[in-house]
């Protein structure tokens, strides 16, 4: 008899009860097959935005609040607004900056002021919600390639889920069964790792109703049906997917976690300077882009060109994604937005 897979390990960090309720609802129905890593949550105030002079000008830095502790953060209210209770002209600090971010992607000033058009601002870093949401997946890479968890640390867990807070499982859409969607989890990503090289299976691409479906394509993603599905699990299959964003659920491998986490380092320690000093770990033809800015941070570093450069093969992001075997229903959920 085959030996079950060990539970399989989920990040995820709740922003309000709602939202919480709602996740923790559909993963309860995985029961033990998952292996819960809650990671505590982080709000605008907890972050300090830094600039150069003249104002909004690169580079723009990014630091942990001081009365922020990101290891032992208990739970806080959510925050009604997601506008900056500080933003800081120039100054240095002894301590070390989350993100680094140079011309032309530090560009603080468009975003500012595009928010005070509006009302508020929306994306990029003169978005708080932004900034925290791009720390929850980097405290999660971090954590999975120091394997700093016990869920991480079992034999024969080499990968594991990241999951924002509005992801949803809908049931006859998603693939497989909510109750068996780890051990489905566990065999794509083993496979796909195995046959194709792939670090990164998308679960979530595009918004579907009121959070992510796992999994629906969007429009602005293209896709086709990818040449093998995943062995034992003949209601799912796999697409490759290419141009596209959104991405609120993913499924990473360490080994490319730890890819991760070296070229993030390498910034920050260069000021954001990473020509010849990394290449791009993060935003590939077939992995989602998002967050924006862990999008425009590892921009940074050189462009992964396989091609030119063999060694780049094994530094650069390689994606896959999983869906439910209907092929009568695709062209429907392709038009889910």
């Amino acid at each position: 008899m085959k030996e079950a897979p060990p539970p399989f390990p989920v990040f995820y960090s709740v922003s309000t009860p709602q939202r919480g309720a709602r996740l923790r609802a559909w993963l309860d129905r995985g029961g033990d097959n998952w292996c819960r890593i809650e990671l505590p949550p982080m709000h605008p105030q907890d972050f300090d935005v830094r600039w150069e002079p003249p104002v909004y000008g690169s580079p723009v830095r990014i630091y942990l609040s001081p009365s922020t502790n990101a290891s032992s953060a208990g739970p806080q209210p959510p925050l009604a607004s997601t506008a900056w209770p500080q933003l800081r002209v120039g100054g240095a600090s002894p301590d070390q900056p989350l993100f680094v971010l140079n011309a032309p992607y530090g560009n603080l000033r468009n975003q500012i002021e595009k928010g005070h058009r509006v009302g508020r601002a929306k994306s990029g870093l003169g978005s708080g919600h932004k900034v925290a949401n791009a720390y929850f997946h980097l405290r999660a890479i971090q954590c999975l390639a120091a394997r700093c968890h016990p869920c991480l640390q079992r034999i024969g867990v080499h990968a594991a889920a990241v999951f924002e807070d509005d992801v949803e499982y809908v049931q006859g859409s998603s693939p497989g069964e909510a109750a068996t969607l780890p051990q489905l989890l566990h065999a794509a990503a083993a496979q796909t790792r195995a046959r194709d090289g792939v670090t990164k299976l998308q679960l979530g691409v595009g918004n579907a109703g009121s959070g992510q479906e796992v999994n629906v394509a969007s429009r602005k993603a293209r896709c086709h049906e990818h040449t093998r599905g995943v062995a034992g699990w003949p209601t799912a299959r796999l697409l490759a997917c290419s141009n596209y964003t959104d991405s609120h659920a993913y499924v990473l491998h360490a080994s490319h976690a730890r890819k991760i986490v070296a070229a993030h380092a390498s910034l920050v320690e260069h000021g954001g300077r990473g020509s010849r000093r990394c290449v791009n770990p993060w935003g590939h033809v077939s992995c989602a882009s998002d967050p924006g800015i862990l999008r425009d941070f590892f921009k940074q570093c050189d462009k992964a060109l396989p091609a030119l450069h063999p060694s780049h093969d094994k530094l650069r992001c390689s994606g896959s994604e999983t869906s439910r075997d209907e092929p009568s229903r695709e062209g429907q959920r392709a038009e889910r937005s």
